[in-house]
């Protein structure tokens, strides 16, 4: 199994560039 920080590290590099696509979305519909 892998450990988890790098489980972490990997579901937090899918997961960054999704959340700042959003708010980018967010603040140009405001």
């Amino acid at each position: 199994m892998r450990p988890p920080v790098e489980v972490s590290v990997f579901l937090l590099s899918l997961l960054a560039p999704g959340v700042l696509f959003t708010m980018n979305t967010i603040s140009a519909f405001q």
